[in-house]
């Protein structure tokens, strides 16, 4: 009887080699990190130590970027009853405050979760240089995010899922517009249903501190006097802007946490996007 060359013995103790194919596909399978995940805890206590330790600066900063805003909204230019002209004054001081004080804003948070001092204007001044690449990709974030909840609402939420780290990414890595959202991207990549949740979050937040000025504007504007109208439109003006700052430093935490993540998976910033 004779043995087949090609078959071996079960029982035998002689080791058949592995293809080498089979091996690097094992290895490959075997090292593959685990998915990023952020913890939505940390970046909440983040987002309120940093919001709580520097509320005074934080809110006179505020005030100050959103101080033409304000002006405007006390003499009543956003109603509907001003001209197009004033209207389109008040936009681009609405618009031009937030975007200083988003910016100055981001690189602070930042600053202070990495254990350095800065203030709000030195953070501003860091900023400056970066500041036309942030408002172009500000543009294009806000042109697709129109698109994408023109078409359907899923898309724009998707959008703006995956690109809501651009900014703090643009500031703190000095990247350019478009460079900037491909990294958003790439960082939120493994953890976009957790940062779903986490804006849910942070709409609710916003939404209870609107709560206030919703109801004494209901209440109180009722009465005529023109002191109390004024109050009324002044204070729903000023949770408007905290809720803006409170906003970019929740989303510079997510950006420290997902940076943080990658550090955890050996992962350096470059080599995730090459």
């Amino acid at each position: 009887m004779t043995t087949d060359p090609e078959r071996t013995d079960e029982r035998s103790d002689v080791e058949v080699p592995e293809r080498p194919e089979l091996r690097g596909a094992r290895t490959r399978k075997r090292s593959r990190p685990a998915p990023p995940m952020i913890d939505i805890g940390l970046v909440l206590r983040n987002t309120f130590r940093v919001f709580g330790r520097g509320a005074l600066p934080l809110t006179a900063f505020a005030l100050l970027c959103y101080g033409p805003w304000l002006g405007l909204e006390a003499a009543g230019v956003g109603s509907v009853d001003a001209t197009p002209q004033s209207f389109l004054l008040y936009l681009f001081a609405a618009t031009f405050g937030g975007f200083i004080n988003s910016t100055a804003v981001i690189v602070f948070t930042f600053e202070q979760l990495q254990g350095r001092r800065i203030g709000l204007g030195g953070a501003l001044g860091r900023a400056a240089p970066m500041m036309p690449a942030l408002f172009v990709s500000n543009i294009i974030v806000a042109m697709a995010l129109g698109f994408g909840f023109l078409i359907l609402i899923v898309p724009g939420v998707i959008f703006f899922v995956c690109s809501c780290v651009s900014s703090p990414a643009l500031l703190n890595e000095r990247l350019g517009p478009i460079r900037a959202i491909d990294r958003s991207f790439a960082l939120t990549r493994g953890s976009r249903l957790v940062i779903l949740l986490l804006g849910f979050l942070m709409v609710m937040v916003q939404v209870l501190l609107s709560v206030p000025a919703a109801l004494l504007e209901t209440g109180l504007l009722a009465d005529k006097e023109q002191g109390v109208v004024l109050g009324v439109r002044i204070l729903s003006a000023l949770f408007t802007v905290l809720s803006g700052t409170l906003f970019a430093v929740c989303i510079t935490a997510l950006y420290h946490d997902l940076r943080r993540i990658r550090a955890d998976l050996g992962e350096s910033l470059e080599s995730i996007f090459d």
